[in-house]
């Protein structure tokens, strides 16, 4: 029984390997979900819905990356799990990042092909108090709150970013987003392996 039965997968993109891909998925007994350029792709159903938490702590929330529709935009993978994924780190983001009219917060998602392995990331980028080298794999446990922040949550969101991303053999890291300033903020990349 292939890992596929049953599931349903979204294909960004129609170029031939997306076809390919659409093809083979439906072989294994996938329901395929080809995403029209018309539609809203996952980061953007995502970052809309963070709109009016970064609206509300005057964050400057943006987006960098290929237009919706970009022909080297290929992903497999399930639209759903995706849209969270993006959501938990972009919301996780919003909440860490101080943000004051003197010193405004920003926070940004990136979806970029990485030039030599031709894989996809997505990044999501803040100007927060970033996280000391020594806690970065404790983020990733459940329940885990970094101490002395006054940030309200579970402490779920990052164990799930990291299981959608390893449903989606994709692997998850978090570095400084500015190395040398104060704050150094963080940076989350999830990078899917080339198709």
């Amino acid at each position: 029984m292939s890992a596929l039965q049953g599931q349903t997968v979204l294909v960004l993109g129609l170029g031939e390997s997306g076809l390919a891909m659409a093809r083979w998925c439906a072989a294994q007994g996938a329901a395929v979900r080809v995403w029209d350029s018309r539609e809203q792709p996952p980061q953007a159903d995502a970052l809309r819905e963070a709109v009016p938490q970064a609206m509300d702590k005057q964050i400057d929330l943006g987006y960098d990356g290929p237009a919706p529709g970009a022909p080297e935009l290929t992903l497999l993978g399930n639209p759903t799990l995706l849209r969270e994924m993006i959501r938990n780190l972009v919301e996780n983001a919003i909440h860490y990042t101080p943000s004051t009219p003197e010193s405004p917060g920003v926070v940004t998602a990136r979806l970029r092909v990485e030039p030599f392995s031709r894989a996809l990331a997505v990044q999501v980028e803040d100007n927060g108090p970033g996280i000391p080298p020594a806690e970065r794999a404790s983020v990733f446990q459940p329940f885990y709150r970094a101490l002395g922040t006054n940030v309200h949550g579970s402490g779920l969101g990052l164990p799930i970013v990291q299981e959608i991303a390893a449903q989606h053999r994709a692997e998850v890291s978090v570095d400084d987003a500015h190395p040398g300033q104060q704050p150094p903020g963080a940076c989350f990349t999830v990078r899917f392996r080339a198709s």
